[in-house]
């Protein structure tokens, strides 16, 4: 099993910010649209391959991957639309710069 089963939602919120759909994420790169979902659900774990695949599509480093991580964490007494909204504006900010 994979380290990075834990960051499902941040790639769902990093795909977002970048107004990507599943399915062009999946057809870029080949991976199967349902593994996306599962993948973003937490139901599925990612090898470092294809993670690096995803952050390079999302242009994004593994280190803004951990820091958004990281951030979303510490909101973990907000509720989950909060968390959420937060951690996308953050994926925005960066995305921005």
């Amino acid at each position: 099993m994979s380290k990075y089963k834990g960051y499902g939602e941040i790639l769902r919120i990093v795909r977002i910010s970048r107004d990507m759909k599943k399915n062009q994420v999946a057809k870029n790169k080949k991976i199967a649209t349902s593994y996306l979902s599962e993948l973003e659900q937490g139901k599925k774990s990612i090898s470092t391959k294809k993670l690096a695949e995803l952050l390079k599509i999302y242009n994004i480093t593994s280190v803004e991957l951990t820091e958004l991580y990281e951030y979303h964490k510490e909101l973990e007494n907000l509720d989950k639309t909060k968390r959420y909204q937060l951690t996308l504006l953050k994926a925005l900010e960066m995305y921005v710069k």
